[in-house]
């Protein structure tokens, strides 16, 4: 099976097709469906490289007991289907004691040590009487949308662990040098330490995402240390060097990913769904947690796909960022694994063969408002930045072409077909530059561009050209088209310039209409063409 971007995504495209056609309604209409996705077929532990409609169920039982109405179908529209019990998982947070301190990192590095001082009671081992430290991974650093500063990227339930993650609350790396911890209750914050690298900036959990980010401090006098950093990831090379990404990219499945943990180290692993639901407890949180677009990874030794699993992920390695490994490109951010069913024995070894999960880069970006600098040509020299560059502003990346692959590309080909279709494309390209800029630098357009899920509608569209028979959905995640478009020419119009908004406002009405009502990109070019014939500027001018 194909391991090529460009096949994987050709691959996905015919199945999401078939999916919107009616065969995702269909199955999600069987009375124990949960969730279906497409990813690759499960064989009790093994992992073929069969594409698959992946049927996701609360509690697996064997088709002998069920009723013929709950049964899955073997095939659907000619795809096979693999049923799933939707899995229980862990945070990969770990616990340390606060007694003897990790060595630093400086300047800060992806795939170190963090933590957020505060004391608490080690859930992993009861009978330990000593307060214990909550300790997760950095996972990179990279850039605020709204000022362009570094902030460091993790997970929620790392800063938020025993009570702590205020907006403004210190994050240590690795530990706090001095907790002075008095004795009495728990959970216990500091009131004096070392380390603090960075403050917390945002942390949420929702049912797509556990994220954080913490803005890197700036140089100041004795205490903090953290106003040197770098963009790079240590140990993510296969030789063991620091590395650097260029970027993000939506995840697919059977994509062979990286990632850098503080417990597991560098693993390589294969994404069997980029799409998959996860029920988590936490310890000091929301119990039974329902999570929903998971990245569901398969460890494996580091080499070619196939070989021996190795465990993907483990307690401490929460906030590491999962990386697709031939472009360096971000897909994922790493915070629970598989609970293995039954339960182990205490002290018992976890088996290699349980999954990993992250949360989509696309919906962390969205969520938290960042973007990832391109530090591949770094190699470790110039990625580090000296004191009182803490505050500086990072370069950021266009955020369209990274998020929205081949579909400026693919649109240009369809519509330059048509001389309405051509005309669209002039005003398109005239106002592209300013379009691109609003929606990677001016933050209400971007928070609005990824509200309106518009990465997700632009891939649609660019799936349709790209594969005629596929039908644009209605809605993406509770969004419709009439209100992405809708919001885009709001937003658009109003932070943009006067060229733009007269563009929008001058742009007949039945052309937004098109947008937000066609089956396909065929359509669309229909429609522009039983518009009224209006000369483009370059005919005006001839």
């Amino acid at each position: 099976m194909p391991h090529d971007l460009d096949e994987l995504r050709a691959v996905t495209d015919r199945m999401t097709g078939i999916l919107d056609a009616g065969a995702r309604a269909r199955l999600m209409a069987l009375p124990d469906t949960v969730h279906v996705s497409i990813g690759l077929r499960e064989v009790g532990d093994d992992v073929t490289q069969e594409f698959v409609f992946k049927v996701y169920v609360a509690e697996k039982a064997p088709a002998g007991r069920l009723a013929p109405e709950r049964l899955v179908p073997a095939e659907v529209d000619g795809v096979r289907t693999d049923v799933c019990e939707v899995l229980r998982g862990t945070p990969c947070i770990g616990y340390v004691s606060a007694a003897a301190p990790a060595a630093t990192d400086r300047p800060l590095i992806g795939g170190t040590k963090i933590c957020n001082g505060y004391l608490g009671k080690d859930p992993l081992n009861p009978n330990n009487p000593n307060p214990v430290l909550a300790a997760g991974t950095l996972g990179i650093v990279v850039g605020r949308l709204s000022d362009r500063k570094p902030v460091i990227l993790t997970n929620w339930h790392v800063v938020k662990a025993y009570g702590g993650g205020a907006k403004g609350d210190p994050v240590y790396q690795p530990e706090p040098l001095d907790a002075h911890y008095p004795g009495g209750p728990l959970p216990w914050k500091p009131t004096s330490a070392g380390n603090n690298v960075a403050v917390v900036d945002d942390a949420q959990l929702t049912h797509k995402v556990d994220a954080a980010i913490a803005q890197v401090n700036p140089p100041s006098s004795c205490c903090s240390s953290g106003s040197r950093y770098t963009l790079l990831i240590k140990e993510l090379n296969d030789n063991g060097s620091s590395g650097g990404i260029t970027g993000s990219m939506p995840p697919l499945a059977n994509m062979e990913v990286v990632k850098v943990g503080v417990a597991t180290r560098r693993v390589e692993g294969t994404i069997i769904d980029p799409d998959a639901p996860l029920f988590i407890d936490y310890p000091d949180g929301p119990q039974k947690w329902e999570f929903t677009g998971q990245l569901k990874i398969r460890g494996h030794e580091n080499g070619p796909a196939g070989s021996a699993p190795k465990l993907f992920a483990d307690h401490s390695d929460s906030g590491s960022v999962v990386v697709e490994k031939t472009t360096r490109k971000v897909v994922g951010l790493l915070h629970a694994r598989q609970l293995p069913s039954p339960p182990l024995p205490p002290n018992t070894p976890l088996p290699p063969i349980l999954f990993g999960y992250a949360s989509k880069i696309t919906d962390v970006i969205a969520a938290m408002g960042i973007y990832f600098p391109d530090s591949s040509a770094t190699h470790g020299v110039t990625g580090g930045f000296a004191d009182g560059t803490a505050q500086a502003p990072l370069d950021a990346p266009e955020l369209v072409p990274d998020l929205v692959p081949d579909l400026v590309p693919e649109l240009q080909r369809r519509l330059a077909a048509s001389a309405h279709g051509r005309a669209a494309l002039e005003g398109l390209t005239r106002h592209a530059e300013e379009i691109v800029r609003l929606v990677n630098r001016d933050r209400r357009t971007t928070v609005a561009w990824h509200r309106a899920q518009g990465p997700s509608w632009a891939a649609a569209f660019a799936r349709s050209a790209r594969v005629p028979e596929y039908r644009l959905p209605d809605e993406i995640e509770g969004v419709t088209r009439v209100q992405a478009v809708t919001a885009m020419r709001t937003v658009l119009a109003g932070r943009g310039g006067d060229a733009l908004a007269a563009g929008l406002r001058d742009t007949a009405p039945a052309v937004f209409t098109a947008l937000a009502t066609c089956r396909t990109v065929d359509d669309l070019v229909t429609a522009l063409d039983q518009q009224p014939t209006t000369p483009t500027a370059a005919e005006r001018r001839g």
